[in-house]
């Protein structure tokens, strides 16, 4: 994608986030279609309709041919939120298989009609969140974003209980000899994740591609990711644009085993 083209669709995608899920609004489920290439069930006036734009036009998860998904691949998902990237991974990864982490059990039931609506046969989903132990604790649902609700407190009134696995036993659990490509996206919780991951465990992996947040968790910033995976021998890349990171405070980390 052309480099104006690419600015121009984060602008407009900067200014959806800010403006998203408008007060008082219905939230009907709607379907949208990708051509021919998907369909999902969406709420409708909320940023579900963002994050298909993200993912299926924009291609913000899709910038570097050596994170481009293979057929035979094991991909895993962390913050399923409603399936849109699952769909595009399992579509990709066809002898493969994808397996889907989403802990809200509003968009994991989007997850598993929009996982049965296109006719996928190879995804595992599961209502839990990745974090960095094993219980339960209190996920915070965001009143303006479906795509924002996050392990750590902010102003929302609404808050529930989920269950929690770590990135340890996901690989465990699915017997997983490694995940050829994790795409993450845990708004907050990726420091968590990844700063308790142990060696072994990484070694499991063989490319990430994730969006951090430098604004949810005090103290923590993207480049103690960096470093993390830098050291447990990936080739790490910071594709966040100089105006995203600083007005958004959000970026993507690409990561590929050396």
């Amino acid at each position: 994608m052309p480099w104006n083209k690419n600015v121009s669709f984060w602008i407009l995608g900067g200014i959806s986030r800010l403006t998203r899920n408008f007060p008082g609004l219905k939230k009907d489920v709607v379907v949208h279609k990708i051509g021919n290439q998907a369909k999902f069930k969406i709420r409708a006036n909320t940023s579900d309709r963002l994050i298909i734009s993200e993912v299926w036009e924009l291609r913000e998860y899709n910038d570097s041919s050596d994170l481009a998904i293979k057929p035979d691949y094991n991909v895993v998902v962390i913050g399923a939120q409603i399936g849109v990237y699952t769909t595009l991974a399992a579509q990709k990864a066809y002898r493969g298989k994808v397996y889907s982490y989403e802990p809200f059990p509003e968009s994991f039931a989007l997850l598993k009609e929009n996982v049965a609506f296109n006719g996928l046969k190879n995804v595992r989903a599961f209502n839990v969140a990745v974090s960095d132990s094993i219980k339960k604790k209190i996920l915070y649902v965001s009143s303006s974003n479906t795509g924002a609700h996050s392990l750590f407190p902010d102003n929302t009134k609404r808050k529930l209980e989920v269950k929690t696995t770590t990135l340890a036993k996901v690989i465990s659990d699915n017997k997983l000899k490694q995940i050829d490509l994790l795409k993450m996206d845990v708004e907050g919780c990726e420091y968590e994740i990844f700063l308790n991951a142990s060696d072994k465990t990484l070694k499991k992996i063989r490319r990430i591609i994730m969006e951090y947040h430098n604004h949810i968790v005090p103290g923590m910033k993207h480049t103690m990711i960096m470093k993390r995976l830098n050291k447990a021998g990936f080739e790490v890349k910071d594709k966040g644009y100089f105006m995203q990171r600083e007005l958004l405070k959000t970026g993507f980390i690409e990561a590929i085993k050396r």
